[in-house]
């Protein structure tokens, strides 16, 4: 076999979905970490087949059916507790537990006491918690797509969540369309190395087992942080907000994403997924609108998913907004992130000086207007600032 033709062929383009692993009919491919910690397909030579099926399912080479926003709605969950603890409007969460609590099988990220993030599979509501909130590295993928095409073909309903390279390597490794199967991709802004990340946190926790790590957490007066939290034995390792930690840092600045994050055919207006969430951008344009609650944005991109959206809308309150200006807000619906001069030498120096040092230069300088603005959002509680808000919007209707 020539190296175009089997899987090595894709170099730095490869997204580690591990698609091309688990359509290996003779399992000749594993997912290694590269120097930088992140996973590329390595292939037994002495067992491949030559086939070139791993090259077929490639969402690098091959891209998927793509279909464009048309419609968009800002929605939050209804379900108090389930919104509280999602990442933002909860979304995902809900339609987990409403599949979950109707015989289906969920399968999204989770991550263990390590800091590994990986995809698993749930099938009862109080798996839920393992799914929720934002896992800001690239999650591991390897064997779970074969989970799913058995839960498939037994005619269970699966509802995948993922980066759309995930959902991509999904489609691509079934190879034909299941009408029990509602794709969910995530509006995706790169991801770091998880290497970097798993060392990161044995840093901090010095080997201990963590008993929760979050990347974003909503404070008493519900507003979201971009922030790591980490809680081990003997240990609470709180972020003031994402430049407190130089992992979260990295990630926030795009400084550390894996190369082909910076050219991804699927960030833009043009979604692989059933379903598309994030983080409403365009939510201060509405402010009449609950401006105290943190919003999710939905797209419904496929007949099947508005037929979903049907069954699940009376858990949400939502609203319809201009997804043309959601998609000028949300950056990475409409190109990927720009891809800076620091990422040249971003895993050398972190190996060399450490990841502080490195994080230290995209840094701003804490001043103190800065300060003053972050000792207000503490002392203001959301749904006081977020009431004026609306008000301030009825009055000037009047």
């Amino acid at each position: 076999m020539t190296s175009n033709q089997d899987i090595s062929c894709v170099g730095r383009a490869c997204t580690g979905c591990a698609a091309c692993s688990d359509a290996c009919p003779v399992d000749s491919i594993s997912m290694v970490p590269d120097a930088e910690g992140f996973v590329y397909p390595s292939i037994n030579g002495a067992s491949c087949l030559a086939c070139g099926k791993c090259l077929r399912v490639c969402p690098a080479v091959y891209r998927c059916t793509l279909r464009p926003i048309s419609n968009m709605y800002a929605a939050f969950s209804n379900d108090h507790q389930l919104r509280n603890e999602s990442s933002s409007g909860g979304v995902f969460s809900t339609c987990a537990r409403y599949v979950v609590d109707h015989g289906g099988i969920v399968v999204g990220a989770a991550v263990d006491s390590t800091g590994h993030v990986y995809h698993r599979l749930i099938t009862n509501s109080n798996e839920i918690s393992f799914l929720q909130k934002s896992k800001y590295v690239q999650s591991d993928c390897q064997g779970i797509y074969c989970q799913i095409e058995k839960c498939l073909k037994s005619g269970r309903r699966v509802l995948f969540s993922g980066c759309p390279c995930q959902v991509a390597g999904l489609i691509s490794y079934l190879g034909k369309a299941y009408d029990n199967l509602i794709t969910m991709d995530l509006i995706c802004h790169g991801v770091p190395s998880p290497r970097v990340w798993e060392d990161h946190v044995e840093s901090i926790t010095g080997g201990k087992p963590a008993q929760s790590i979050t990347f974003r957490r909503k404070d008493v007066s519900a507003r979201t942080t971009f922030s790591v939290d980490i809680n081990a034995p003997g240990l609470r390792y709180k972020g003031r907000d994402e430049f407190d930690d130089p992992y979260m840092a990295l990630f926030v600045t795009g400084s550390a994403n894996r190369e082909s994050c910076y050219t991804c055919k699927y960030a833009s207006s043009e979604r692989v997924g059933d379903v598309t969430i994030g983080d409403c951008a365009s939510s201060n344009c509405y402010p009449k609108f609950y401006p105290w609650v943190q919003l999710s944005s939905i797209s419904l991109n496929t007949e099947k998913a508005r037929n979903f959206w049907s069954e699940v809308e009376s858990l949400f309150t939502f609203v319809p907004i201009d997804y043309q200006r959601e998609i000028q807000l949300n950056a990475q619906l409409s190109h990927p992130v720009v891809r800076p001069g620091l990422r040249d030498n971003v895993y050398r120096r972190i190996h060399e000086t450490g990841i502080a040092s490195v994080a230290a230069d995209v840094t701003p300088s804490r001043t103190i207007k800065k300060k003053l603005k972050r000792l207000v959002k503490y002392l203001v509680p959301n749904v006081v600032r977020g009431r004026l808000i609306k008000l301030k919007a009825i009055v000037h209707d009047r």
